[in-house]
């Protein structure tokens, strides 16, 4: 890192980027994906969410375009967006891009059961239903990098481990 990337690494207040983003993710239960369809062709959609240990867990029917689109290509994006009714300017709301790498976890997996206990927690009884069902697949999705948007001229890239690296995006 070079002086003057320091220099200007110092000035971004890298915890409250960091706290700022925590705080919009935990307003929400779900979350938008963008994946990529079988044309290579972006789609978007949503689907609840539970997170644990910075990775986040989505339990989906394989029935549903985004679940074949996740299997054939397991890069996606999760997106969190400010309520319009809380934004002071639609242009500025508040947001969070993460790209994100898939890996299914089998029925089999240790983790299996307690992700779901865990599911069945944050998302309810509709859960139980959603388990004894033999469509429905369990995917972890590791968080590689993000964007932050705090407002007019206020984007910060989320890099490395955890992505507790901050830095101010240049116009």
């Amino acid at each position: 890192m070079t002086s003057q990337e320091k220099n200007e690494s110092a000035k971004i207040d890298t915890a409250n980027i960091l706290d700022e983003a925590e705080n919009l993710i935990s307003q929400f239960k779900t979350v938008q994906l963008a994946t990529i369809n079988s044309s290579g062709n972006p789609e978007a959609s949503y689907t609840p969410y539970i997170r644990e240990s910075g990775r986040y867990y989505i339990f989906i029917s394989t029935l549903a375009s985004h679940t074949h689109n996740i299997l054939a290509h397991p890069i996606l994006s999760l997106f969190f967006i400010q309520s319009e009714d809380d934004a002071r300017n639609l242009f500025a709301r508040r947001r969070l891009t993460l790209e994100c790498s898939a890996t299914p976890i089998s029925r089999e997996s240790e983790q299996w059961n307690p992700l779901l206990d865990k599911f069945r927690e944050a998302q309810g009884a509709t859960v139980d239903v959603l388990r004894s069902l033999s469509d429905f697949q369990l995917f972890e999705l590791k968080p590689t990098k993000g964007n932050y948007v705090k407002g007019f001229g206020q984007a910060f890239f989320l890099e490395g481990d955890d992505l507790k690296e901050v830095k101010q995006a240049k116009g």
